[in-house]
């Protein structure tokens, strides 16, 4: 199933002055205020975790979680961008936070292909299967898992989320490009660039 893309709100207009005097009274503890906010944008936050996570239960917990950090951090919006666009980028990261977490034991494809390639379908894992059964190896795995998750998190934040959402989410390159709104190239050639730079630090680290 390829996925619709979302609106994103970058292109929105600015935000309007009654918009902006609700996000003051809101910053400043305005219960009213913020229950305001919530109920005008819970949709969309909800609409955005789900098609990351795709499922309604995670869907509602990167939404619990999206509202409690607009809660500690209202204050921090500058207006240097529309306030839906500041949300889109809290959901975002939660939703991909959460998908990292849930993936702590998940191997990791590190296939190189060239920027018109195609590896669907032919990834190698960096895990072994042959280790599943063998004791002496879980401390090696935990710490080999552990490197790759660093490895994810040292990446420039858009080459993280493609790679989270084609790795972890296993969304094809199409699903990835409708979702994100990016050329097929574009996603195949970040892609690839994200899994040099992993294999890289695995490397130095001598997980590779």
């Amino acid at each position: 199933m390829v996925l619709k893309p979302h609106n994103h709100p970058t292109d929105e207009k600015r935000d309007s002055p009654e918009l902006l005097a609700l996000i003051s009274r809101a910053s400043r503890g305005d219960d009213a205020a913020f229950s305001s906010l919530m109920e005008h944008y819970e949709k969309l936050v909800f609409n955005l975790a789900y098609q990351y996570t795709q499922n309604r239960e995670d869907a509602a917990d990167v939404s619990q979680e999206v509202f409690l950090k607009l809660w500690r951090s209202l204050s921090a919006f500058r207006g240097e961008s529309s306030f839906a666009t500041w949300i889109f980028r809290i959901t975002q990261n939660s939703a991909l936070d959460l998908l990292r977490k849930r993936s702590g034991n998940a191997a990791l494809s590190l296939t190189v292909v060239s920027e018109d390639g195609d590896d669907e379908g032919r990834e190698h894992e960096l895990a072994d299967p042959a280790i599943e059964h063998d004791p002496a190896a879980t401390v090696e795995r935990k710490e080999r898992a552990a490197a790759v998750q660093e490895a994810i998190a040292s990446l420039r934040a858009d080459h993280r989320e493609i790679l989270v959402l084609r790795e972890m989410r296993g969304l094809s390159y199409t699903e990835i490009s409708d979702m994100l709104g990016l050329e097929l190239g574009t996603v195949k050639s970040r892609i690839n660039r994200a899994r040099m730079q992993v294999k890289e630090f695995l490397e130095s680290r001598n997980f590779f």
